[in-house]
């Protein structure tokens, strides 16, 4: 037996990182055969008509010691992958969103939901509604490699392969121990990452059994604001300033000291419909209950300019992440030709973020829409006299909401999966395998310090408890009160007045009122059973036929669970004794997050499928090789019908160092149960009547009657049908007899999806 122990010790980037390895390896192994992720019956990826890279993970994590899904995105095939440094101003328990801090790799930046993910060939069951699978969840302390397949492959693995495949292959053979370890923080002293992984592999039963095991913790505690960094501290935004011909092309302009000109920390007072000219329009609340004119600064697109008094947002610019994994591989060989084997494996992965300063209540965008009235007992009292002198009685004030705490959603994901199955050599080279999965995700997104829009409507409305309201109420005279709690006695339980007007002017007991915790909890579940048969049935006159045979029953299942009815006091669209706001627009800025519960749902999908190799030509003069692949599959979605997908390919050897190669595809992407039955969300429809132009808000009146506003709902489409891909693929490969086991392929495609 050959061993080999090694001690690697990297340092750079400000991270330590310490591998053990002690790994043991048969001298003289013959090097097995490997079916490269693509095809089932295409031996190697030079050969395969589908562009395939495979990636060493040995090597990755040399260049990059962070998580497999960082190492893959440094190659250029992924664009627009979701991580921890993407899209962290977004994230909300609404409908059970799919985690935006996740690792999704997008092949092609086509789509996240476009590329299929594989376990060691095997379908990945979603770690999100959407369909996604968050490849945090995958173990990686025995990933050997990683196959890449850019090209559609739909028949030949099913749906979602439209952009391609990409294949997590495990290290079925490891023996020995391996020990990872690294530490470290950013060079601005942030960001502080710790991560540790355990591997152990041995032979069993004389060497007829093999057992792999390992456990990987990872926690980056990322980095919660954009201002903590230099460059980010002057508020740096890129903006179009100039919209072309063309709708989706524009000039943009990088801008420093970015602001939001008709907003302000302390509050920005704005004119209201219908009142008389406001003298204290365009001022605002530079500190508490101080009024001075609002500087609007330069402006450089839409609502934003460079300087000025404007509000600012502070979103975080990394994500944090806490992961765990442990997986666990025992395989037996009953005889020579039959092997069995299970595979377990568990992840948690723990994200948060932080959006928005706070959300922003705006009159005049449709956003949490606040008009408030001209003599609320917190404005200073000469700005009372102010309006009352000019005959305003009402005016609007839009502030971002500094002085409450920012906004945070953490996403709680905890996955299992059991994989199980033989494969069977029998014949002159048939190979079957019969293989069960079943796996489940449950999916927590907690909105920490969600704004309640119908309290926050609630506190801002104060009134003073006078001889002449007080009524039955029990109130104590002089005292500021929320005016419901007058005219609707406990309708709003405990309502707090909230004083809007200054950047540090709410209290704890604003907070705790206004701003409260919700949870949406998403169950999703696959269950999936594959059985594939590959061989050669017979010989052309060029070469022997390889055939794969294939079947597949699967099952999805989808619930979500909301505790929106627990925290909302009232239905979010019914305003009663609210003054100041009309629910004229969706449930969503009333109360942020909102989302209905959904009862689990699934569907079933049937498969069968072929694929085959030609060889057309051999040892020709300029043909050393030449063959045709082909791939069909049909599909039976219990809720979206039947479809066919299928794939023709050619692989043109001119020489030994010299391919062409090209295919031609049908691809799909089925829509998921999430696209199929998301909760709805109700609202009013807040428009206008295209024939008289007259506002349907609400504020028609017909007989004396108001015209109430028609419901509106926002939901899934369970009549939605599987979408279309087209694909084409062509290239070359290039081996020069000169430089031993160096290929260079260069792939063009063109990808379209209908339907």
């Amino acid at each position: 037996m050959n061993k080999h122990f090694g001690v690697a010790l990297l340092i750079g980037a400000n991270t330590l990182v310490f591998v053990v390895t002690n790994t043991q390896a048969a001298a003289n192994e013959a090097l097995e055969e490997v079916v490269v992720t693509g095809s089932r019956v295409v031996k190697n990826g030079n050969d395969s008509p589908t562009p395939v890279t495979v990636i060493n993970v040995a090597d990755s994590e040399q260049v990059r010691p962070s998580t497999l899904a960082d190492q893959l995105n440094d190659m250029p095939q992924f664009s627009g992958s979701r991580g921890q440094t993407s899209n962290n101003s977004a994230g909300s328990a609404n409908n059970g969103n799919p985690n935006p801090q996740a690792n999704v790799l997008n092949l092609r930046n086509f789509g996240v939901n476009r590329t299929l993910i594989l376990f060691d060939g095997h379908r990945v069951a979603p770690t999100s509604p959407d369909g996604t699978v968050d490849v945090d969840m995958i173990p990686q302390m025995l990933i050997q490699r990683v196959d890449v397949v850019t090209g559609g492959a739909s028949a030949v693995y099913g749906a979602d392969a439209v952009s391609g495949v990409v294949n997590f292959i495990t290290d079925t053979n490891f023996t020995g121990l391996k020990i990872n370890g690294q530490a470290g923080r950013s060079v601005y002293n942030d960001d502080p990452t710790q991560a540790i992984g355990l591997a152990w592999g041995s032979d069993l039963f004389g060497g007829r059994g093999h057992l792999l095991a390992s456990f990987e913790y990872r926690n980056d505690e990322g980095v919660d604001r954009r201002s903590s960094r230099p460059f980010f501290s002057n508020r740096a935004v890129v903006h179009p300033i100039q919209a072309l011909t063309n709708a989706s092309q524009s000039v943009y302009q990088l801008n420093f000291n970015v602001t939001n000109n008709d907003r302000a920390f302390g509050g920005l007072i704005t004119a209201a419909a219908g009142q008389p000219t406001n003298p204290l329009v365009n001022t605002h609340f530079v500190s508490n209950g101080v009024l001075v004119p609002f500087n609007r600064g330069t402006p450089v697109f839409n609502t934003w300019s460079m300087g000025g008094d404007g509000a600012y947002f502070d979103t975080s610019l990394k994500a944090s992440l806490e992961m765990h994994q442990i997986f666990g591989r025992l395989d037996y060989d009953f005889t020579d030709n039959l092997n069995g084997y299970v595979k377990l494996s568990g992840a948690t992965n723990d994200n948060g973020a932080y959006s928005l300063t706070q959300p922003t209540y705006n009159a005049g965008s449709g956003n949490n829409v606040m008009t408030l009235f001209a003599n609320n007992p917190y404005l200073p009292a000469a700005a009372i006299t102010t309006m009352a002198n000019a005959g305003v009685t009402r005016f609007n004030l839009t502030k971002t909401q500094a002085d409450v705490p920012r906004q945070n959603a953490e996403t709680f994901q905890r996955q299992y999966s059991v994989d199980t199955g033989f494969n069977l050599e029998f014949g002159n080279g048939y190979q079957w395998e019969l293989a069960l999965i079943k796996a489940g995700n449950r999916q927590k997104v907690v909105q920490k310090n969600a704004q309640d829009g119908l309290r926050l409507a609630a506190a801002l409305d104060a009134v003073t408890v006078t001889a002449a309201n007080v009524g039955s109420s029990g109130l104590a005279i002089g005292s500021i009160v929320c005016n419901v709690a007058l005219t609707h006695p406990g309708r709003y339980p405990g309502c707090a007045t909230y004083n809007p007007f200054g950047p540090n002017s709410a209290t704890a007991a604003n907070i705790a009122y206004i701003f409260r915790p919700i949870e949406v909890v998403a169950h999703t579940g696959m269950t999936d059973v594959e059985t594939v048969l590959t061989g050669a049935p017979f010989n052309s006159w060029a070469g022997p036929v390889n055939m794969a045979l294939s079947a597949q029953w699967r099952k999805m299942t989808y619930s979500l669970d909301s505790s929106t009815k627990v925290y909302s006091d009232v239905d979010p669209l019914d305003c009663t004794g609210l003054r100041i706001i009309t629910c004229t627009t969706a449930s969503q800025p009333w109360f942020q997050a909102a989302s209905a519960p959904r009862s689990e749902v699934s569907t079933n999908v049937k498969e069968v499928a072929l694929e085959f190799n030609l060889p057309l030509l051999a040892d020709k003069p300029l043909a050393s090789d030449l063959a045709f692949n082909g791939a069909a599959r049909y599909t039976n979605y219990s809720t979206s019908g039947t479809v066919t997908t299928w794939k023709a390919g050619l692989d043109w050897d001119v020489s030994d160092s010299l391919s062409f190669r090209g295919t031609q595809s049908r691809d799909i992407r089925a829509p998921t149960l999430f696209e199929l039955f998301q909760p709805s969300i109700v609202g009013n429809f807040n428009g206008s009547d295209f024939l008289t132009g007259t506002s349907l808000n609400g504020s028609v009146v017909i007989n004396g009657n108001p015209l109430l506003p028609a419901r509106t709902f926002s939901q899934g489409n369970p009549n939605l049908k599987p979408e279309i891909g087209d694909t084409t693929t062509f290239g070359f490969i290039y081996r020069p007899t000169w430089a031993s086991g160096l290929s260079i392929a260069l792939d063009a495609y063109s990808i379209s999806v209908t339907d």
